[in-house]
């Protein structure tokens, strides 16, 4: 999951089967997109991720029912401040079940990158 500022997101995976990907977060449908044939599929959307802690679940349709189910806690976090020098840092955050990266873009947003099962 890679996500900005303003709210924006971007939530990936793969799947060796082909269908569509519904994504929810906390249980709130947020979007479908369809598992390319390199077995990637990309959602992509703006400003529908408001800072907070979500459960982001992806389920696999094929054959208009519902199929595998993965599901991951979330955490979208606050801009960081602007600390004079120090602003653009990137920093991180870690756990045993996800890293947080984050980077500064041009314009003075910042994007961060979440890594869900790093070991």
């Amino acid at each position: 999951i890679d996500y900005d500022d303003n709210g924006g997101v971007i939530i990936s995976g793969v799947s060796s089967v082909p269908g569509r990907v519904r994504l929810y977060a906390s249980n709130a449908a947020i979007g479908e997109t369809r598992v390319g044939a390199d077995v990637r599929w990309t959602y992509i959307a703006s400003s529908v991720m408001p800072i907070g802690e979500y459960t982001i679940r992806a389920e696999l349709l094929t054959d208009g029912q519902s199929d595998p189910v993965v599901a991951v806690p979330f955490e979208r976090l606050p801009p960081p401040p602007e600390t004079g020098s120090d602003y653009g840092a990137p920093s991180a955050v870690f756990s045993s079940y996800r890293w947080q990266v984050r980077r500064s873009l041009v314009g003075g947003v910042s994007q961060s990158a979440v890594i869900f099962e790093p070991e």
